[in-house]
């Protein structure tokens, strides 16, 4: 590690004066052969021959690919790219589930406190949205006589050609009145614009009158099979097959392609996962009970239950009963237990801890044991790989269609490695010792309105600016040491100054106690080594302009750090036993490794 002792009152003042901003509307469904346009603020940066548009799976954000406006390969081809809008058609082999990021170069101005300010130019990458494409059908070959299947046979062998498919998905028999899944096992071939199958398992029927795609994000429109929906006709009414081509095609009425919830309702409908009512909604946000989540979940992973035994055990469960037949599964397999009084209470609603805990049971998905709350090792590992719609969800709040059909979606269609969250005991911060002594900001003299010693902030504050001061004329020479950062801060008051200034920091506490959730996973700010944050080798998640230091005291002086890095890469530091603090800026979240 290069240890750069930069002067402190300089770096302080390091920050950037001329980000622009930039926002976007952004389409979240694209579609085979429809244009997509993006618009926003400054698209093309400060040099736009610099800039790139990049597509990567959601899943593997690194695993990008980039594109130059003038340089067309014959994937894809812009037709428009301005600062306000980017209008292109998507290219045929693109993820399912795709992120897309913007390259672009800015022109940032530095100042370096009385030094003065220089204007620089800067690379950055920026996260315009994410999208689902929606697979599109354009043929299936009959391998068996090579030409267009007219009907799908038992045995037979065909070959859908199309886009959008993804790496793998599910495709479905399509009847008048129900979907059908293709069995895993006949299924030879997938990428992303071609499907093998060999129909030897799956259930053809006689009545089947398409096919569809799912490709874990959004589902194709029904491809018509000509000579089976033809043959099925004569033994039904003209009318009876009008309603059967628009059966699982159509949207809910009460769910619009705008719904915040609609690519999980959509994978729900066409995995034939939630259904509708009959007359047509979806009704998002009735509440959902512990049995229907039961069944939800375990016909989503397409589990039997028609083997179960003939009794649950449980006290209220009727065993004539609907749902009895998936309570006396789960108990049978160890997914539910129930309540220590000997009952499951099927029709009370689910709350969001035992939703979570029945999905990641019947799924087999398995999670690191953490906190002393039963459910907290399910509800980290959901926030961690973004199963919830948002994370500010409680765990007693009841839940509804929506947000059980959005977890779902995440648990079945989520791609590569679950990450697992850090073993902590406590995932709140401690309270505040409010006996610590404590002051708000002002200017103080020290020894009289304040007393020496070390203080810290333990929120963030923006625009937080303090400093030690061996006078009051205001000049730069009574300034022994300074700080404006956004972050928590720490700062050490020697009993030689003669006062402190704070403005927009907040209080200022001798309560030293940690402000961390974990200590090994942490983002900006001041931390005490030992106490906020352990010893370690660590790594962090990468910045454009990233600053820390290992630190030996808080005073803020020159002398106080070991060693310090600034850096536009990702970075690596080993924070040794015997430093004091360490101090982060503008580089992300460090982990231990």
């Amino acid at each position: 590690m290069k240890n750069r002792n930069i002067p402190i009152l300089l770096l302080l003042a390091l920050l950037p004066t001329n980000v622009q901003s930039l926002t976007s509307d952004f389409p979240t469904t694209w579609k085979h052969d429809e244009k997509v346009q993006i618009t926003g603020k400054n698209l093309e940066g400060d040099e736009p021959l610099y800039k790139e548009f990049c597509i990567a799976p959601a899943a593997l954000k690194d695993e990008k690919k980039c594109y130059e406006e003038d340089e067309y390969n014959g994937e894809i081809e812009f037709e428009t790219w301005s600062s306000s809008k980017i209008e292109f058609y998507p290219p045929e082999e693109i993820p399912a589930n795709g992120v897309v990021t913007l390259h672009r170069a800015i022109k940032v101005e530095k100042c370096f406190g009385s030094a003065g300010c220089i204007e620089s130019t800067e690379e950055e990458d920026i996260e315009l949205g994410t999208y689902m494409a929606e697979p599109f059908i354009k043929t299936v070959i009959d391998l068996n006589k090579t030409a267009k299947a007219e009907i799908f046979r038992k045995g037979g062998r065909y070959e859908i050609q199309g886009t959008y498919f993804g790496e793998r998905g599910d495709i479905f028999l399509v009847t008048p009145y129900s979907a059908r899944k293709v069995e895993k096992d006949d299924i030879d071939e997938w990428s992303s614009n071609t499907i093998v199958v060999t129909l030897n398992k799956s259930d053809v029927g006689d009545a089947l009158e398409g096919i569809r795609i799912n490709n874990t994000a959004l589902g194709s429109e029904t491809w018509e099979i000509s000579g089976q929906k033809s043959q099925a006709t004569k033994s039904s009414s003209s009318q009876q097959s009008s309603e059967a081509t628009t059966t699982n095609v159509s949207v809910f009425t009460d769910i619009s392609a705008s719904h915040n919830y609609y690519p999980a309702i959509s994978w729900a409908k066409n995995s034939s996962v939630l259904q509708g009512y009959p007359d047509g909604t979806f009704k998002p946000d009735r509440k959902v009970n512990r049995a229907e989540f039961l069944k939800i979940v375990l016909e989503a992973k397409g589990v039997s239950v028609a083997t179960s035994s003939t009794s649950s055990g449980f006290s209220d469960v009727d065993e004539n009963a609907w749902y009895a037949p998936y309570v006396r599964y789960a108990k049978e397999q160890g997914i539910v237990q129930g309540y220590p009084n000997g009952m499951f209470k099927p029709e009370q609603a689910v709350n969001f801890a035992e939703a979570l805990k029945m999905a990641y049971n019947a799924l087999g998905i398995t999670t690191n044991e953490i906190g002393s709350d039963w459910y907290e090792r399910f509800l980290q590992h959901a926030k961690l790989n973004s199963v919830l719609f948002t994370s500010d969800a409680r765990v007693s709040e009841d839940m509804n269609r929506k947000d059980v059909v959005w977890i779902v979606w995440k648990l079945m269609t989520h791609d590569g490695d679950w990450q697992q969250p850090s073993k902590v005991t406590n995932t709140t911060p401690p309270p505040t010792n409010t006996s610590a002594v404590q002051f708000k900001d002002g200017t103080f003299v020290v020894g009289k309105d304040i007393q020496a010693g070390t203080y810290r902030t333990r929120k963030a504050a923006s625009g937080c600016y303090y400093s030690r001061l061996n006078g009051f004329s205001g000049e730069l020479e009574d300034i022994n040491s300074n700080e404006l950062t956004n972050a928590p801060s720490i700062v050490t008051i020697d009993a030689s100054d003669k006062g402190f200034k704070s403005s927009g920091c907040g209080t200022w506490t001798q309560d030293l106690s940690a402000i961390t959730t974990s200590r090994t996973s942490f983002g900006d700010g001041m931390f005490i080594v030992g106490t906020d944050i352990d010893a370690g080798t660590y790594k962090n998640s990468g910045g454009s302009s990233c600053y820390y230091s290992r630190l030996s005291g808080f005073s803020g002086e020159l002398d106080d750090i070991v060693s310090n890095e600034l850096t536009s890469a990702s970075a690596i530091v080993t924070i040794s036993d015997s430093d004091k603090g360490f101090k982060s800026a503008g580089c992300g979240t460090w982990t231990k490794m």
